[in-house]
């Protein structure tokens, strides 16, 4: 019986992580300049510097398609750019610009705020089990990304 409620209890944080993580993620996204896949993508040509749209489709787990029509608006917009690999002369590579960089910049001073702001209504006991829970939290999105769960 113990195991059962073991899983149950696991199964109740899980739907409390995922209340909890839909609710930030509508509170901070309301003054989105680009959408979630569009940040996303951005972030990772931030993390990982140019890529071939295959490697964002991978990693963003996405279709090569849907990279493809976002590439084109985001290089619209200025916020990446296209140019040659150097090891395959067919190949194109997508790099993020400096104004790119500066959205993310902005969209995460602001998520900060807004997140900052939120915090506010919790008390000094709250704040802190807040604290205590972010390793745990942290460790748990490590995880994730090391055993490659999607991330959304």
């Amino acid at each position: 019986m113990q195991l059962n409620s073991e899983s149950a209890q696991r199964r109740a944080i899980a739907e409390a992580l995922l209340e909890i993580a839909l609710f930030v993620i509508r509170q901070t996204s309301a003054s989105r300049e680009v959408s979630l896949s569009a940040a996303a993508t951005l972030a990772t040509l931030s993390r990982s510097g140019p890529c071939r749209i295959t490697e964002i489709a991978e990693q963003e787990r996405i279709s090569q398609p849907t990279v493809t029509a976002m590439v084109m608006r985001l290089e619209q917009r200025g916020l990446v750019e296209r140019g040659s690999d150097p090891a395959d002369g067919r190949a194109v590579l997508v790099s993020i610009t400096d104004a790119g960089r500066e959205l993310l910049r902005r969209r995460r001073q602001t998520q900060v705020d807004q997140l900052s702001g939120l915090l506010d209504a919790l008390d000094a006991t709250e704040q802190s089990a807040v604290v205590t829970a972010i390793g745990a939290l942290r460790r748990l999105a490590n995880s994730a990304q090391v055993t490659g769960a999607p991330a959304a």
